[in-house]
């Protein structure tokens, strides 16, 4: 009996002590509960990071030799068959470059096709790429491998991009390089590689022709984003024709009765998620004057990927950037977008002829988010800190690094057939801009601080007419050092200024009216100057019935 008493004392000693036990260290929670009112989303803290070691495998020797034979031709209309050839000579006019063709895709051992083996399916799709392919004297491709094929070097899609408009064939493959080594941003993966075609849509005893070096670009996609260790279900946005406007009349939500895809994608090529509420979010934040920028770039960017970005654009001088060239990225769960490069076939000072807001800091002016973060004082010294920071990894050494890895590469390919015959320059001037391009990145450092010294360039508006008065008015500049600003107008009857009708200086105001113009064609321009003597032309661009441009002017039709 004393026993049993003891048993049950004991066990409650240990049931009621244990329990005790637990209610002090654990505070008496017995399980999880998620606080969403404090919740803070850990991505939003994030910087974004690439995966270093896919760029290992593009390590190069010699060129990769890809071979595809077209066997079905296409179809431009139920009346009208085309051959490859007609593809190639396909002109600006003609809608054929949309046409894909079905292919049958090779490496370099070509062992089915060398073997004798009848090929019954195709296994890809080639199609021309580039915005206006009918102008390039040498076509650039894109090749798309079935989803049953499997994967070339781990990529579905294969663009094979020409670069014969950059002489040295170096400028993407060398900005992609740089990219892959710095911090807070993310690269695409690049080959050499040399391209053969055997074209039987046109005739059954065609041979393979050598289409000469391509640089093969990686495709950024949903299969990108997994290689580099991104989000797959992430937004992905190209920009095609895009400066952080809001474009309301365009970019939509898809559940909007209203919305258009062909007509949002004239704007942003959609590469990722269709859900495009969180970038309207992010553009009417950017598009609105009372939120502060630089709150704006804390809640929907990241500083260090942005700074980033504009940076290295500023060290490559590219102009090309404003809007278009680059890709948005953003997690799904989060609020932040990240910039990620693309296309630079005509940095590297490849475009020489260009007015001098297509160089320096004033290149991101015809850009909603990049004026109002840059305009505001001191963030022009935390952009200068950031093209200092990766003046480091950008250096003389390096580039020529670099470029010594590629020259055995590129010169045994562009010194053969079709390329030595459309290299745009000769063999002793290659080697000349070769052996000149590492000190590049230095000229480009001093062009940005000399420039920074203008005033940034203001867009010209349409002028009013009311009755015999003409109103003219444009943007107000800025002047990053923040000198006393003064704009001349003048008007011309020729785009070229080499008569000039009015001449109005040191205006103060960014508008004037001027009487009596008589009914007919004008020109006329705004020149910003500040006290110092620094002067900066206007960001339009007319382009005359020839083709020729004219920068910095606008044209004017005075009515009776």
């Amino acid at each position: 009996m004393k026993l049993g008493i003891i048993s049950v004392f004991f066990c409650a000693v240990l049931y009621f002590g244990g329990y005790f036990l637990y209610f002090y260290f654990t505070g008496g929670d017995t399980k999880e509960a998620f606080d969403a009112e404090n919740w803070v989303n850990p991505l939003d803290k994030e910087r974004i990071t690439d995966n270093a070691d896919i760029y290992q495998d593009d390590v190069q020797t010699k060129a990769d030799k890809i071979y595809v034979t077209v066997f079905q031709a296409a179809k431009k209309s139920d009346q009208e068959n085309l051959t490859f050839q007609d593809i190639i000579k396909y002109s600006k006019s003609n809608e054929t470059a949309d046409v894909p063709f079905k292919v049958f895709f090779q490496d370099a051992n070509k062992t089915l096709l060398d073997n004798g083996i009848f090929v019954r399916e195709t296994n890809a799709e080639l199609e021309l790429r580039g915005k206006s392919p009918g102008n390039d004297v040498q076509k650039s491709f894109q090749l798309t491998l079935h989803d049953k094929e499997g994967l070339w070097h781990n990529q579905k899609v294969i663009n094979l991009v020409k670069d014969y408009k950059d002489p040295l064939r170096i400028r993407n493959k060398l900005a992609f390089d740089y990219f892959s080594i710095m911090p807070d941003i993310t690269s695409l993966r690049t080959r050499l590689v040399r391209l053969f075609i055997k074209d039987l849509s046109a005739s059954p005893n065609a041979e393979f022709e050598d289409y000469g070096l391509f640089t093969q670009i990686e495709h950024p996609n949903k299969l990108f984003l997994t290689n580099h260790q991104l989000d797959p279900n992430a937004h992905l946005y190209k920009a095609e024709n895009f400066n952080f406007s809001r474009y309301p009349e365009y970019i939509k939500n898809k559940n909007d009765s209203s919305y258009v895809k062909q007509q949002f994608e004239e704007i942003l090529e959609i590469r990722g998620s269709d859900d495009h509420q969180k970038l309207i979010n992010m553009l009417e934040a950017v598009n609105d004057p009372s939120v502060n920028i630089d709150d704006i770039i804390q809640k929907y960017f990241d500083k260090e990927n942005y700074l980033t970005w504009l940076a290295a654009n500023i060290l490559f001088d590219n102009p090309q950037v404003t809007h278009s060239n680059f890709f948005l990225y953003s997690p799904l769960n989060s609020t932040k977008w990240y910039f990620m490069p693309w296309d630079y076939d005509e940095a590297w000072g490849l475009i020489t002829e260009r007015p001098t807001w297509q160089k320096g800091v004033a290149v991101y002016w015809d850009n909603v988010l990049h004026r109002r973060f840059l305009e505001k004082p001191g963030n022009i010294e935390q952009l200068n800190q950031k093209v200092e920071e990766l003046r480091a990894i950008v250096n003389e050494a390096r580039t020529k690094a670099f470029l010594d890895s590629y020259y055995d590469i590129i010169m045994s390919n562009i010194t053969q057939l079709p390329d030595i015959k459309y290299l745009p320059i000769t063999i002793d001037t290659y080697e000349k801009q070769y052996q000149d391009f590492p000190a590049m990145v230095a000229r480009n450092l001093l062009y940005y601080y000399e420039l920074q010294e203008n005033p940034m360039p203001v867009l010209l508006d349409e002028p009013e007419q009311f009755g015999h008065k003409i109103l003219f008015h444009w943007d107000q500049s800025v002047d990053l050092q923040g000198d006393n600003l003064a704009y001349d107008l003048e008007i011309s009857q020729v785009p070229d200024f080499s008569t000039v009708l009015t001449s109005i200086k040191d205006l103060k105001e960014t508008k004037t009216e001027i009487n009596n113009l008589s009914p007919g064609i004008y020109f006329w321009r705004v020149v910003v100057k500040d006290d110092n003597g620094h002067s900066q032309m206007a960001l339009n661009v007319y382009e005359d019935d020839f083709g020729d441009k004219y920068f910095g002017i606008k044209r004017l039709i005075v009515k009776q």
